[in-house]
């Protein structure tokens, strides 16, 4: 379904002795897939997004690169749903 543009740039790689290498994904990346999630699945999904504190320029991206992947009109639906209930009015006015 593809990742975010960039996102190869800004894994995070972290070395912990000779034997174990981790990639983390950066935090603009956690936005995009806890946005999708919290549409598409709800629950914990919700307060990991808001504990990230997106800005209004984050979400509105994340937000397109959701639809991307959920283009049905349903799914747009409760995505703009979602952005006016957690303070994206502007956001949800623009997607």
């Amino acid at each position: 379904m593809g990742l975010p543009e960039g996102f190869e740039k800004r894994v995070i790689k972290k070395s912990y002795g000779r034997s174990l290498t981790v990639y983390y994904i950066s935090r603009f990346d956690q936005i995009h897939f806890k946005l999708y999630a919290a549409v598409d699945r709800g629950g914990y999904h919700v307060n990991d997004l808001l504990a990230l504190n997106p800005s209004e320029e984050e979400i509105e991206k994340a937000a397109k690169w959701a639809i991307t992947h959920e283009p049905s009109q349903g799914f747009r639906m409760m995505l703009i749903d979602f952005l006016e209930k957690i303070g994206f009015k502007n956001v949800a006015d623009r997607i």
